[in-house]
């Protein structure tokens, strides 16, 4: 129940700013969208650049929780990082060898996935005459 809440999660949350967002911003939560994101590009992303950029946020999240000091005491941070880093591993190997977009905070939004759907791919192509795979 909510009364009894680990104080890692209730550190999480104040992380993550808010009440409320906890449920939906869990740890757990937070990797397994991220594994799920990364599972559909390993597919071959089939939505648009706007979904694109909306479901990689939640990457941002997880680097939040993974820097932010207050949380750097938790035993479970060990095993956040080290989730964290195979998700990691997984989506860099989808991506460009040669390719960094300018303007972006982190790597994962420089990246430009390998191949991906036509919506993605047609993106890149128009917008930055990179070409993308399209499956």
């Amino acid at each position: 129940s909510m009364s009894n809440r680990s104080p890692f999660l209730s550190e999480v949350e104040a992380v993550l700013g808010g009440p409320g967002s906890v449920r939906r911003c869990s740890p757990a939560q937070l990797l397994t969208q991220w594994e799920q994101f990364v599972e559909w590009c390993e597919e071959g992303y089939r939505w648009d650049v706007s979904e694109y950029l909306n479901e990689i946020s939640v990457r941002e999240n997880l680097e939040r929780l993974l820097s932010a000091e207050s949380l750097q005491s938790y035993p479970e941070m060990q095993a956040l990082m080290a989730n964290v880093n195979e998700i990691d591993a997984r989506f860099r190997a989808l991506l460009k060898p040669d390719v960094q977009l300018e303007n972006r905070d982190h790597w994962w939004e420089r990246g430009v996935l390998k191949r991906a759907g036509e919506p993605y791919a047609t993106y890149f192509r128009e917008a930055y005459g990179i070409p993308v795979e399209t499956v």
